[in-house]
């Protein structure tokens, strides 16, 4: 009877044992399982990482090169400007081919910050045209010249005409630029980014 007992306690302590190592292997073997998934999913990202890194490192280089050949394009320019005589060369051909020549090299963003820039520079400019036509209106009444001065009274009067259709064509060329930057814009706001 007491090696029943004995066998009995035995066999009770294994199941028992073999119980509880059953639950911690189980518990081991799922804490394994998801280390490997955690393994795998690190690995995965490590992949993403390493090619989203890879790219932006394409992309720097493809800047470099591109930032490299627009110094070249616009050292080209100054260097093509030195040796051209006078003013004919500002307004012939071979600058506007520079100009596109140059805006041939940039990538999108480039001009569309060109775009932005040219457009807000002659808005300026014209602005300031406009308010200079007001200053010299004030100032012609603020000192009475043509009371002072009856001889340039035509000269005046000639010059207030002309301002008129100043103020217009600064004021609708001003209106175009605007139109064409909110426009262009808008078309690439509603175009889906892929």
């Amino acid at each position: 009877m007491k090696t029943t007992r004995i066998f009995q306690a035995l066999s009770l302590t294994s199941f028992g044992l073999a119980a509880y190592n059953t639950l911690k292997n189980n518990q081991t073997r799922r804490i394994k399982e998801e280390l490997e998934l955690e393994r795998l999913k690190n690995l995965e990202l490590q992949d993403k990482y390493d090619k989203i890194a890879n790219k932006k490192i394409e992309d720097l280089e493809l800047t470099k090169e591109s930032n490299k050949s627009l110094v070249e394009n616009i050292q080209n320019i100054i260097n093509s400007k030195d040796g051209s005589s006078g003013s004919n060369s500002l307004i012939g051909n071979n600058f506007i081919d520079s100009i596109n020549q140059f805006l041939s090299t940039l990538n999108f963003e480039q001009t569309l910050a060109i775009l932005h820039i040219s457009g807000s520079i002659f808005i300026l400019i014209s602005l300031y045209s406009i308010l200079l036509i007001f200053l010299g209106e004030n100032f012609i009444k603020f000192f009475n010249l043509e009371e002072k001065y009856p001889k340039i009274a035509n000269f005046i009067n000639i010059r207030r005409k002309f301002q008129k259709y100043y103020i217009s064509f600064n004021i609708i060329i001003i209106v175009f630029i605007l139109l064409t930057i909110i426009y262009i814009n808008f078309s690439l706001l509603l175009t889906p980014s892929y």
